[in-house]
């Protein structure tokens, strides 16, 4: 049995941290890439969304160990769109004007759709 297709898509400047998709079909035609920010020395997953309908638009890295995701959830449409900085050293992220530790990314998330 295989799994979904997986993609390195962004190498932080040192080669430590890297983000990768992992992409499923949601109906014919419809796919969305799961990000996965991952530590490649310790060898384990920094963040993944809890709610898999959030999409991997793009990855850039703007030091060693932030990266900023633009985020969609699927369907898409107004609204729907996130960007998000994950420090993966200091395990905290930026969302929507704040500043919070990792662990309460999802929450801020759900909070940001939520409220358009």
């Amino acid at each position: 049995m295989n799994g979904p297709p997986i993609e390195i898509v962004a190498v932080s400047p040192t080669g430590r941290w890297e983000v990768r998709t992992h992409a499923w079909e949601v109906r014919m035609s419809h796919w969305i890439d799961t990000p996965h920010v991952y530590d490649r020395q310790a060898s384990r997953v920094v963040y993944v969304p809890e709610d898999t309908t959030w999409s991997l638009d793009h990855a850039e890295w703007v030091s060693d160990s932030v990266v900023q995701l633009h985020l969609r959830q699927y369907p898409g449409g107004p609204g729907m769109q996130a960007i998000v900085r994950i420090d993966c050293a200091a395990g905290t992220a930026h969302c929507n004007g704040r500043d919070m530790a990792l662990a309460a990314l999802d929450d801020a998330l759900a909070r940001a759709v939520a409220s358009r």
